[in-house]
């Protein structure tokens, strides 16, 4: 028997739980304290309601949506995951994925997405699909069938199933000597969940402030960042140089997925590669805590951006080129290795 189990439900916690470790990808933004700092960013008093819910099918959950109503300055609805895009996840294994348990957990999800944005009509709704074995997710179509928009997300991900030496071998050449003069002349500090400091956090803060020239997030989004890392959401590493911390970076990681979050670094000091061995070795140690996947980030060229990452839009449809920082930023990340990937930034 397949039934809904709203958020609302005692049991939901646990139900999504059982869901996300099965999860093939688990990419980091939908971990508890890591939702909670993106929610930080949100304007505060929008949320209006939690609007997750999981499908279960003898018990067990077999797919779900996380997904919370926000009201905008103009009274518009706007659908979100914690101020973050959507996430759908779908779990059919060979004891369920029958043809007729299958059809009716799609139905059913159908009919509870249907009342949901018939009771909110909503103005914007991001959500990325993974396109998981090169297949547009039932959600994915849902979407697009109520008149979504679907543009390409272009992303960098290395694939850390390789072994070290691989991995090595696919760095572009000049980043080695770069990666080696970072390693010879910095001393660099790894900070995770047994090791991590209020100090660390406020001197990454202090790095980040001067790199950005001005306070760019609140006070408590940086205590937030101490919670991520002190529950194993995300990890630090800071690298000094003469006794003088100059750079730092802020990782995010669940148990099969890493993702390059924040990176920060002296202004006066760029002249110098500062963050390339910081890079590596976060993707080393990622690797060595069992993640699959280490996404280093967008990429953009001359004619096409990422619509969910860069400048505004009059419409769905119009995507404005990056600028050459942009630009720059993409090349320095392709340089780590992996493929470049496509999702699908489905929105309205």
């Amino acid at each position: 028997m397949f039934e809904i189990v709203r958020s609302d439900n005692a049991a939901f916690d646990k139900l999504w739980l059982d869901l996300w470790n099965k999860d093939k990808i688990q990419h980091p933004y939908y971990q508890p304290f890591t939702r909670a700092w993106f929610k930080e960013f949100e304007p505060k008093g929008r949320e209006v309601e939690d609007l997750s819910f999981v499908g279960i099918f003898d018990g067990k959950a077999i797919l779900g949506v996380l997904l919370m109503v926000y009201v905008d300055k103009h009274g518009n609805y706007r659908l979100s995951c914690s101020g973050k895009n959507i996430i759908y996840i779908e779990e059919l294994d060979d004891d369920y994925a029958t043809l007729n348990s299958t059809y009716i957990g799609y139905k059913k999800f159908k009919k509870e997405m249907d009342g949901i944005l018939n009771e909110y009509p909503t103005a914007s709704m991001i959500f990325w699909d993974h396109l998981y074995n090169n297949q547009l997710s039932f959600f994915g179509r849902y979407l697009l069938n109520r008149g979504a928009i679907a543009t390409p997300y272009l992303t960098q991900v290395i694939n850390l199933t390789n072994e070290n030496e691989i991995l090595h071998a696919n760095l572009r050449k000049s980043y080695k000597s770069l990666i080696n003069w970072g390693s010879n002349n910095l001393e660099i500090k790894l900070i995770n969940h047994n090791s991590i400091a209020v100090d660390d956090i406020e001197n990454f803060r202090l790095i980040h402030l001067h790199a950005a020239g001005k306070e760019t997030r609140s006070k408590k989004s940086w205590q937030l960042q101490y919670d991520m890392v002190v529950n194993n959401e995300a990890f630090l590493i800071l690298g000094e140089l003469d006794k003088e911390l100059v750079t730092g970076m802020f990782m995010l990681i669940s148990p099969k997925f890493c993702y390059y979050g924040i990176g920060a670094s002296k202004r006066e000091l760029f002249n110098k590669p500062l963050s390339h061995a910081l890079m590596w070795k976060s993707i080393l140690y990622a690797k060595n805590e069992g993640c699959q996947y280490f996404e280093v980030g967008d990429q953009v060229y001359p004619k096409q951006s990422n619509k969910y990452s860069y400048g505004s839009y009059e419409d769905n449809r119009k995507i404005l080129p990056p600028d050459d920082k942009y630009l720059k930023i993409s090349q320095y990340k392709r340089g780590f290795g992996g493929k470049t990937i496509i999702r699908l930034d489905i929105r309205w």
